[in-house]
């Protein structure tokens, strides 16, 4: 197959008439040894001489080239300059459910940008799974939990959330350390990929607590709602804004770190996913 990188060189090279006077125009840096090897390679590769060197002269199959490659690698700039003009109306993001069902259409709404102009695809996602999707460059930023940051990838703590028990309304316990000393304790969390769940298990491990993880619920909601209709205690976060469950009373789990929820990106944001990030900040801070 041809390869594009020499066939680009070529054509400076038979625009400026000459190696030596293509270099200073090459769009980023590169030696005339390296550039007479790789157009030595792409004759190599065609069975065919493009260009005599002194005098400068297009062969035939130079000339062919260079009338077949000219109006691509001409036209670059002007569609650089075409796209960076356009305003930016796709979004692609990742985030934990409670953040796509309970606070993106809020963050939408201040961006200003709505459907039909905007085309928005959006992934529920945990930390490991934003992690994937940003690297294979499916979503542009990631609204998760996660708990260091991602080689790789740019990360923003935007808050922190304290780690709580869930309830029911009924039990007599006045603070969690009380509820954690039960010898039969069984819990209702997320599964142990949502990184909340994965931290406060592994505190009570490390504490060597003894209990069951007997209902794994996909959110905070059915924690809630599976401790509320006595199913067991509940692992849950303190988010602000968010309703209290029906039937439940929350513990505040004292001496656990705090879950860190923030946004994940690779490389640099485009302009509405960095308008985006900024919102989230905002409507952060008048959660607070």
């Amino acid at each position: 197959m041809l390869n594009v990188h020499h066939l680009e060189l070529f054509f400076y090279v038979a625009r400026h008439g000459g190696i030596t006077a293509a270099l200073p125009h090459i769009p980023y840096g590169i030696q005339q040894p390296a550039v007479s090897a790789q157009i030595a390679q792409l004759e190599e590769h065609l069975g065919a001489k493009l260009f005599e060197r002194r005098p400068f002269a297009l062969t035939r199959a130079g000339q062919m080239a260079y009338e077949f490659a000219a109006p691509f690698f001409s036209g670059l700039d002007a569609l650089e300059s075409q796209l960076k003009s356009e305003p930016e109306q796709h979004l692609r993001v990742a985030a934990s459910a409670i953040v796509l069902q309970a606070h993106l259409p809020a963050l939408l709404e201040r961006l200003g940008v709505q459907p039909p102009e905007l085309r928005l695809a959006l992934r529920e996602a945990t930390q490991a799974e934003a992690q994937t999707l940003l690297i294979e460059q499916q979503v542009e930023l990631a609204l998760v939990a996660f708990d260091a940051p991602i080689r790789g990838l740019q990360s923003e703590v935007l808050l922190r959330l304290p780690p709580q028990l869930v309830v029911p309304a009924s039990d007599p316990a006045r603070n969690a350390a009380t509820v954690l000393k039960r010898e039969d304790l069984h819990l209702v969390a997320m599964p142990e990929r949502f990184q909340p769940s994965r931290s406060v298990l592994a505190e009570l491990d490390r504490r060597g607590l003894s209990y069951t993880l007997g209902v794994e619920a996909g959110s905070l909601d059915l924690v809630d709602t599976y401790v509320g209709a006595g199913h067991g205690i509940g692992i849950s976060l303190a988010v602000p804004s968010r309703r209290s469950g029906s039937g439940v009373r929350y513990l505040p789990l004292t001496g656990f770190d705090p879950v860190q929820f923030g946004a994940l990106w690779k490389g640099r944001l485009g302009p509405l996913s960095e308008r985006l990030l900024a919102e989230a900040k905002s409507y952060i801070r008048d959660l607070e």
